[in-house]
């Protein structure tokens, strides 16, 4: 659970980085996201789908 908090704050990180390439940037963030959805499933964790 602390690993996939961790990956959503990465993506947001990612987001918001003023560095590179904006579209890299996104891709790292999206792909940080994903990361997180693997652990925090709808099933694991259904209160945070609600």
């Amino acid at each position: 659970q602390d690993w996939a908090m961790t990956q959503c704050n990465l993506g947001i990180a990612y987001y918001d980085r003023l560095i590179g390439d904006k579209a890299d940037n996104l891709e790292m963030a999206i792909a940080s996201y994903k990361a997180a959805l693997e652990v925090r499933t709808r099933k694991a964790f259904p209160q945070d789908w609600a």
